[in-house]
């Protein structure tokens, strides 16, 4: 009988232990299939194909959730101009970020705030609302706190309501301008307490969105050091090839001193002598521009592969997208 059970306590353990080497498996899988489709995105992404990029990294983004994965989405919704979904999602990337992602979110952070020059500001309070209350625009449930919020939103009309319980909400439109905060006081029913505050006049405006089907220039540093890794190889052939020709030139010369001693050439070796001195004259001009040819190429070459880089920002933060890790913070 103690038997028994003990055989099928064993068989119980192995088969657990089967399920749970199979379960590792599968996720083992399922994470390798979403790193390919994390590096075929990041290759669109680059391309210019940003909706097909941002479709796989939404596809990434379900299997695994990081910093890295959400700033490529906001990037490639910002590539899309989709500037208000842009600023949320680099905003978002806060939210899964690790100690060691630091310099990620700042980044984000930074790119938030730049587009933030290009979308209007709603200023929205609730008189009496109750803690827990959000606010609906164009949709979209947005929370308030304290029965206030902050809104970031695309040039152009907005849909406002409150959500008011068993009450229904009036749904008040309130139109917002770049570069400008606009303000909106509602009661509890979402109907407008005081007319929204106009834009001041002659505030400055926001400079303009890039044209539709455009993406910002990427010149990061690694085209910059392969230049200068270019310059320094050739830099060194041709220094190395100037040593060469003076070493000839000098042995020339030391072939010509051999055999004619004291400045007498004997009439066996005229031929020799003139073929030297000749390989001699030549030789000095030709060592000469190419040793300084190489060192030019070679101050140069070096100049841009040890210059710092920033990033296309302007941020003191140089977030190259391929340091993205697929292996670590991905």
């Amino acid at each position: 009988m103690a038997t028994n059970r003990h055989i099928r306590t064993t068989l119980i353990a192995v088969a657990l232990l089967c399920a749970i080497g199979a379960t590792r498996t599968a996720r083992g899988d399922e994470v390798d299939d979403a790193r390919k489709t994390f590096t075929s995105a990041y290759t669109d992404e680059k391309a210019g194909h940003f909706g097909e990029a941002l479709e796989k990294f939404r596809v990434v983004q379900r299997t695994k959730d990081t910093t890295s994965v959400r700033y490529r989405i906001a990037a490639c919704l910002d590539g899309l101009h989709r500037m208000q979904n842009a600023h949320d999602a680099y905003l978002a990337v806060a939210e899964v970020a690790k100690p060691e992602d630091a310099s990620v979110v700042e980044s984000a952070r930074a790119r938030a705030k730049e587009i933030e020059a290009r979308l209007g500001e709603l200023a929205l309070r609730v008189d009496g609302a109750a803690s827990e209350s959000n606010a609906i625009i164009d949709g979209v449930t947005r929370p308030l706190k304290g029965g206030a919020g902050s809104y970031y939103l695309e040039p152009g009309p907005h849909r406002v309501a409150i959500e008011a319980g068993a009450e229904p909400s009036v749904e008040t439109t309130i139109a917002v301008e770049a570069g400008r905060t606009t303000v909106l006081v509602l009661d509890r029913r979402g109907r407008a307490a005081s007319a929204p505050t106009p834009p001041p006049t002659g505030a400055p405006a926001a400079p303009p969105a890039p044209p539709a089907g455009t993406s910002p220039v990427d010149s990061g540093p690694s085209s910059t050091r392969t230049i200068g890794a270019i310059g320094v190889g050739l830099g060194v052939a041709l220094v190395v090839g100037s040593v060469i020709a003076f070493v000839v030139r000098e042995s020339s010369i030391s072939d010509i001193e051999t055999a004619c001693p004291e400045g007498r050439c004997p009439r066996s070796r005229e031929g020799d002598v003139t073929s030297a001195s000749s390989r001699a004259r030549t030789l000095l001009p030709v060592a000469i521009v190419t040793g300084a040819t190489g060192v030019s190429l070679l101050g140069g070459g070096l100049y841009f592969a040890l210059r710092p880089t920033t990033s296309r920002s302007g941020s003191a933060v140089a977030i190259d997208a391929m340091s993205f890790d697929l292996g670590g913070s991905f």
